[in-house]
């Protein structure tokens, strides 16, 4: 349930998240209010063979609380941090997309995880012309 290398919870943890999470909506539960956030790193094999696997992860952040009150915060810090790397062109250039749960009009959590990664594509394609043009 945890990944190796970096400590943090895996793919299988998030299916187990995904299936509580969709059971608890499926039963009609008021459930908290939650965004996913989908992420991916540009140039993903250059960032592995230079910085490793690890720094390359695909990953999946479930905000919820406290993240999820400031969740526009954490996003624009983060695509603050990317402008700054993409402008040094130092560090990590992390495409990102977020979604937030609709009890009105969200049945399932892969329409919210669909909707972060068309986010997603569409932050990283910004991203990759940004570069070009840097």
């Amino acid at each position: 349930r945890r990944d190796e290398l970096t400590g943090t919870k895996n793919k299988t943890a998030y299916k187990e998240l995904e299936a509580l999470v969709q059971s608890n909506i499926e039963n009609g539960m008021d459930y908290l209010p939650f965004a996913l956030v989908v992420c991916d790193t540009n140039n993903l094999k250059k960032t592995n063979d230079t910085q490793g696997h690890a720094a390359g992860d695909e990953f999946v952040v479930f905000l919820r609380g406290d993240d999820y009150s400031i969740r526009q915060e954490l996003m624009d810090k983060l695509q603050s941090q990317v402008v700054g790397n993409l402008k040094s062109g130092s560090g990590p250039i992390l495409a990102a997309g977020i979604s937030e749960f609709d009890p009105n009009s969200d049945s399932l959590v892969t329409e919210i995880f669909e909707r972060a990664d068309k986010e997603m594509y569409e932050n990283k394609q910004k991203l990759k012309e940004s570069g070009n043009q840097a």
